[in-house]
């Protein structure tokens, strides 16, 4: 999967908290491919790094609720 398709996912999966927040999150995610892709790896594979995006999506809430 592409980078800018895996954000658009994530922001529509973490839908329900504040906008910021939300941008927030996909701003520290793409910084997180873009780390891994200068470090050696191509886009699909920077992005197969976080698995499943309903999965992470989930995970994000579940530490937002802690």
């Amino acid at each position: 999967m592409k980078k800018r398709t895996f954000l658009n996912r994530l922001k529509k999966e973490i839908i329900g908290r504040p906008g910021d927040e939300i941008e927030d999150i996909v701003s520290e995610y793409s910084g997180y491919i873009d780390d891994r892709i200068k470090k050696g790896l191509s886009e699909e594979d920077a992005v197969a790094t976080f698995g499943d995006v309903s999965l992470l999506a989930e995970e994000l809430s579940k530490k937002k609720d802690q």
